[in-house]
């Protein structure tokens, strides 16, 4: 499953879930993620891949809320990597001394226009 910021820039092809996720972030729900690549560079868009990838634990005994938790945490990370999409490569669910924890891995993305990376921001602000 891919995420992305809420108001970043793409192209038509790209379908939004109407839920909103934590901090402003919303699913891609079409096309998946190696459509997606392709279709982005039909188009002159480019699918960037941060090398290494983020992590995030949540306790708990509420299934729901451990992993909007954890995918907090993570877009939180991806925030830090000026990225503005996510693509979630693992779910896992253990315990750890007897509660229930859920593990999620991602990969930061960042989908743009040109082929040197760089953050645009969807609003300008007026001085």
């Amino acid at each position: 499953m891919v995420f992305i910021e809420t108001g970043a820039y793409t192209p038509d092809i790209v379908e939004f879930a109407s839920e909103l996720y934590p901090a402003g972030w919303q699913a891609i729900i079409k096309p998946s993620v190696a459509e997606l690549g392709k279709d982005l560079e039909r188009t002159g868009w480019t699918f960037f891949y941060v090398a290494g990838g983020v992590h995030a634990n949540s306790l708990g005994f509420n299934l729901q809320s451990r992993l909007r938790r954890a995918l907090a945490k993570v877009i939180k990370l991806a925030d830090r990597e000026n990225c503005n999409c996510l693509e979630i490569t693992e779910v896992r669910q253990r315990s750890f001394l007897g509660l229930p924890v859920t593990s999620l891995a991602a990969r930061c993305r960042h989908i743009q226009k040109s082929q040197s990376f760089e953050k645009v921001w969807a609003t300008s602000i007026a001085i």
